[in-house]
């Protein structure tokens, strides 16, 4: 028996600074509001997807995209540290999953150390956070710009089926250390399983922050298999905070395989007021062709009751040529855990 007490207390000793080297947590958002749509025949980014004849509607619905996360990291010594982040996306006013997959929302292993990260899975674009860097509202509620206008005209398909994902599956991504305030990331998705009908992509981003001052640019690519040309995607954001009140300018170009390029402007702006946040955008999406310049105006206000707990209102409107406008407001709540 002393034996074995022994030897316990040994395993224990060695053991405990490994355990101590690791970490796992878990994380997620819970939100459920209401919204409210007129009908409207003018496409509305985050709003519930009902236009023209009996688009008139309330939805019990979420402004933030609930989810479920679970992420950890180990220090491997010699400055090296592995890592997984795999999240969950649901919708809380069904308890349904979003998406076919378990780990709707991320999926990925990560190695690295002091000369960058390894990111291989399901996984962001490396475009996706400048471009929702742009949005005001961080592509949550019924007044963001969404990715209708961050991501403009970027279909893999013919362009008149919905945008390319701001997520890849089976991509390989390098995401280098800060220098001087510069960041850079690389990606590559291959020519594998869902992507088999897309082709391969590649995509990358530089990002400077610095104090106050937020600037990046991104690219996605995405290869044709069919006729025509290549899908690609360009886009620009930069913000700068003057104490308590942030301005955005936003610029997206994209196209996909039939269709030339569609261009986005906006302007964004938070400003803080009180226990709260402002949220407003303007943004103007100018597709090819003739008469089919798309604006949308969007207002809300984020009442933070604590630092995990939230209230919300956003009104939206948007109007595009040869058709009517479309407007509508969400209110609801957001717990953070």
């Amino acid at each position: 028996m002393k034996k074995t007490w022994i030897a316990l207390g040994i395993c224990s000793a060695l053991a405990g600074p490994a355990l101590a080297q690791s970490s796992v947590s878990i994380y997620g958002i819970v939100d459920v509001g209401v919204t409210k749509q007129n009908g409207g025949t003018t496409p509305l980014s985050g709003g519930n997807g009902v236009t023209g004849p009996g688009g008139d509607k309330w939805d019990v619905r979420q402004a933030y995209a609930s989810r479920l996360g679970f992420r950890g990291t180990e220090d491997l010594g010699g400055g090296l540290r592995a890592g997984f982040n795999m999240e969950m996306r649901f919708m809380p006013d069904t308890g349904a999953m979003q998406g076919t997959q378990a780990f709707f929302g991320r999926s990925v292993v990560t190695f690295g150390g002091s000369a960058g990260e390894l990111i291989m899975g399901r996984d962001y674009l490396p475009a996706f956070y400048v471009a929702i860097a742009a949005d005001p509202f961080s592509y949550n509620g019924i007044a963001q710009m969404g990715q209708l206008h961050t991501f403009p005209g970027y279909s893999a398909a013919d362009g008149t089926g919905p945008v390319q994902a701001v997520r890849n599956d089976n991509q390989i991504s390098y995401k280098s250390p800060s220098m001087g305030g510069f960041t850079t990331q690389v990606a590559y998705s291959p020519n594998e399983g869902s992507r088999g009908t897309l082709g391969r992509a590649v995509g990358g981003n530089v990002e400077y922050r610095a104090g106050a001052l937020y600037a990046g640019v991104g690219f996605d690519q995405t290869r044709n298999n069919g006729t025509g040309h290549d899908p690609r995607l360009l886009v620009a954001t930069m913000a700068y905070d003057f104490g308590g009140v942030r301005p955005i300018l936003g610029y997206g170009r994209g196209r996909s395989a039939l269709l030339d390029d569609s261009v986005d402007v906006s302007l964004g702006l938070n400003v803080t007021a009180g226990p709260g946040v402002i949220h407003a955008l303007a943004a103007r999406l100018n597709p090819p062709g003739d008469n089919n310049t798309l604006v949308k105006y969007g207002l809300g206000y984020e009442y933070f009751l604590s630092k995990r707990t939230s209230l919300y209102a956003d009104v939206a409107s948007a109007k595009k040529q040869a058709l009517t406008t479309t407007t509508g407001f969400d209110t609801g709540v957001t717990l953070r855990f």
